[in-house]
């Protein structure tokens, strides 16, 4: 009897992970153990000394030819976003990236080699988004300043770079947020221009999956069950596990159908695979195309190392390019 539900186990298979993901997690768990936890010194003091280059991980390289933006909001503020191929002569569209970092951490100035590279291969303006962080601005601070930049590159994309908003997507929480403002277009009937949606290892069950708990510092690179429950009791401090599968929260909950084509990319060894599992089938039983990508050995977060020095990241990045370009 031939199954209605199938995946390529092979990415799983121990054999099928290179020596040197295993080398790279086993010294990623070693640099986990050295650091000091952003919930010990505080999320402010922690931003600063990633910043600083005072953690044991490396500073996130930069790239110069880069431009700013600020999007007004409806609150007064204003929302600085970061966009890589600014001067294209002719872009296809754009992509609005939204990064990760748990709601707690992390930039648009985070991925540069990443999004540098995507937008080169592609030809894609990508504009990445300094949303509002917890602790300091809780749920759903962070999301309403996504909606708010998604409603305004629909509205100004044209006239700013000569081409339509077309994708959306990111890294772990940027995922998570851009599936939810992926609902919220939809809800507003502004997905029409949308080609697509680029999910990388989210998280769209906030209440935590299985995967997740299995997260021990001893083993896991990068994400433990421990930093799972810290980002989670930091975006959502008054709300309790259950209350946490709420639709406006944990994208999963929600009717899926009406939405795009979507890639998900996770690692065989990432805390959100659960996620990936149940997100991706699900959209798929919705009625939309779902692609999804297992790259044998990976964490979490490895699409934001280089590219052009770790084979696991270069695969992920090289399934995004192939997907955007196929999409434009």
């Amino acid at each position: 009897m031939k199954s209605d539900l199938s995946l390529d186990i092979g990415p799983f298979q121990p054999e099928n992970i290179d020596p040197s993901t295993s080398e790279l997690n086993k010294a990623l768990v070693k640099l986990c153990k050295a650091d000091v936890k952003w919930w010990q010194c505080g999320a402010a003091e922690y931003r600063r000394r990633r910043v600083a280059g005072e953690t044991p991980f490396p500073q996130a390289p930069k790239v110069d030819n880069t431009s700013d933006i600020l999007v007004p909001s409806p609150e007064g503020h204003e929302i600085h976003c970061r966009v890589f191929g600014h001067d294209h002569p002719n872009p296809k569209g754009v992509f609005y990236h939204i990064h990760g970092g748990g709601y707690v951490l992390g930039s648009s100035a985070g991925q540069d080699l990443l999004l540098s590279a995507v937008s080169q291969a592609t030809n894609l303006v990508i504009v990445s988004i300094d949303y509002r962080l917890a602790p300091e601005h809780p749920f759903p601070v962070g999301l309403d300043d996504c909606r708010t930049v998604a409603d305004w590159l629909i509205e100004n994309s044209r006239e700013k770079w000569h081409c339509d908003f077309r994708f959306i997507g990111g890294e772990s929480a940027g995922a998570t947020l851009s599936a939810s403002v992926l609902l919220y277009l939809r809800e507003a009937s502004r997905l029409d221009n949308i080609a697509g949606a680029v999910l990388n290892y989210g998280n769209y069950d906030l209440s935590i999956l299985p995967s997740m708990t299995t997260l021990d510092p001893e083993n896991s690179a990068l994400l433990t069950y421990e930093d799972c429950k810290q980002f989670s009791n930091a975006y959502l401090p008054t709300i309790g596990r259950t209350e946490r599968k709420s639709p406006a929260m944990s994208p999963v909950y929600n009717k899926l159908d009406g939405l795009t084509s979507a890639l998900f990319v996770v690692g065989t060894e990432d805390g959100c695979l659960d996620d990936t599992l149940l997100m991706a089938t699900k959209w798929q039983i919705a009625g939309n195309e779902a692609i999804v990508k297992f790259i044998p050995g990976a964490c979490h977060g490895f699409m934001t190392f280089d590219g052009s020095k770790v084979k696991i990241t270069r695969q992920g990045w090289d399934a995004v390019i192939q997907y955007l370009n196929e999409k434009c």
